[in-house]
């Protein structure tokens, strides 16, 4: 899932239409027309350093998305296990009542 970042106003999104609204704000016109006459490699600084954290917390996001899935199959896991057993009893008990009968 890609980030849309807006260097100049330090937003962040992971849905493009948040950020194809944000670009049509005033506030965000504004401050591109001032970072415009800002210092160009002042910029170029300020945007690496803004890219890499934003990647940053996009890793922390995805792991901890992953951390929750991993958690929620281990449930699923435990729950198909507790399944089986129960399965198994029931087999067991109508095994008997079969043999039983016979």
């Amino acid at each position: 899932m890609p980030m849309y970042i807006c260097k100049c106003c330090s937003f962040s999104t992971i849905l493009k239409t948040n950020y194809t609204n944000h670009m049509k704000t005033n506030k965000h016109i504004l401050k591109s027309k001032i970072n415009v006459t800002d210092n160009t490699s002042k910029q170029i600084t300020n945007v690496n350093a803004t890219s890499i954290l934003d990647k940053d917390k996009e890793i922390a996001f995805l792991k901890n998305q992953i951390e929750k899935k991993d958690k929620q199959i281990e449930t699923k896991d435990d729950q198909i296990e507790k399944k089986d057993k129960q399965l198994d009893m029931q087999t067991k008990i109508i095994e008997k009542l079969l043999d039983k009968c016979n």
